[in-house]
């Protein structure tokens, strides 16, 4: 008993270092930050894993809750068109997928199921240090706003991207998928239809904002 008094005060100071961690750790894990920064460092560590890509940029639109998400990818190699397409439209697909099947994550979404619109995705193609290729030989990247794939080019000097082709996301999807993207549009309200977000909303009942916000939350970068 007479430890116990003589060291109260110590134990005192750890009681309240065990209970602020334990808060600590409890409101992290309840953090929408958190689950986002998961769901990114993996969807980020697939596409290096399977196509080289390296990331250069995280940002969105996170203000209160999931509204809209960008990444930016590096490849260091050539791609056509068609090559360009099929990557981006499937690195759109896997990172809906993977918002989607996070319960977590669910209710701090703005729309529910995440659609293609709210996930900007850009992937510029260079050679090591960054220079571009011919134009003749690659493009210079790729980029998803809002409905609508870009395609640019550059010529390495001081004239800017040139836009070569734009061309709406449904016709990207069927083409790279084969299906009709209203057809998969179907499938996601069907899957997740009982699963509803505390914020669902449709794009049309919203004021859409611009998507690219660079450097907005490179905080997420860093877990």
């Amino acid at each position: 008993m007479a430890f116990i008094k003589r060291h109260a005060k110590v134990f005192l100071v750890l009681a309240t270092i065990f209970i602020a961690s334990t808060w600590y750790i409890v409101n992290r894990e309840n953090d929408y930050f958190t689950h986002l920064n998961r769901i990114t460092k993996k969807f980020i560590g697939e596409m290096g894993e399977k196509y080289g890509f390296s990331c250069f940029s995280i940002g969105g639109s996170l203000s209160e809750n999931i509204k809209e998400i960008s990444i930016k990818f590096n490849c260091y190699e050539k791609k056509s068109i068609e090559d360009a397409r099929a990557l981006e439209v499937n690195c759109i697909e896997r990172l809906c997928e993977m918002i989607n099947s996070n319960k977590k994550i669910r209710s701090y979404l703005e729309e529910f199921p995440f659609t293609n619109e709210r996930v900007s995705i850009m992937i510029c193609f260079s050679k090591e240090g960054f220079k571009c290729f011919p134009p003749e030989e690659s493009i210079s990247l790729v980029m998803s706003c809002r409905e609508n794939l870009i395609y640019d080019i550059t010529f390495n000097d001081q004239r800017p991207y040139q836009t070569v082709l734009r061309e709406p996301y449904r016709e990207a999807y069927e083409k790279v998928k084969g299906i009709s993207s209203d057809v998969q549009q179907a499938t996601l309200q069907t899957k997740y239809q009982s699963q509803p977000s505390k914020n669902n909303k449709s794009l049309s009942q919203e004021n859409k904002r611009p998507i690219f916000n660079d450097g907005q939350q490179e905080a997420l970068a860093r877990d």
